[in-house]
């Protein structure tokens, strides 16, 4: 279980290859009950899935985007390949010149 992760905490997850953020409500052993904003519905995931967003709680009192907002917002895939391939090909210092 990761101790660094309790509830209250705002957390990012993948799902079904989309990032969401929700806010931690309990954990259950190793689930975790998050909420996503927009939605009206809790949901349980397991506790590995969860990456740690805000461990100083500077979003604990903001409102949540709604996975929609979210995944509007996100890269596409070719973008992220394309950034990659674009990282990979350059050579350190080069942007510097």
């Amino acid at each position: 279980m990761n101790n660094s992760i309790q509830p209250g905490d705002t957390v990012a997850v993948v799902l079904k290859g989309s990032p969401l953020f929700g806010r931690l409500l309990s954990i259950k052993g190793s689930k975790a009950v998050l909420s996503f904003g927009g939605q009206r519905r809790d949901q349980g995931l397991p506790l590995r899935d969860l990456i740690a967003i805000d461990s100083e709680h500077r979003f604990e009192n903001s409102a949540l985007p709604a996975p929609e907002q979210v995944q509007d917002s996100a890269p596409s895939a070719r973008a992220v390949v394309e950034a990659w391939q674009l990282l990979e090909t350059d050579q350190p210092g080069d942007w510097l010149d």
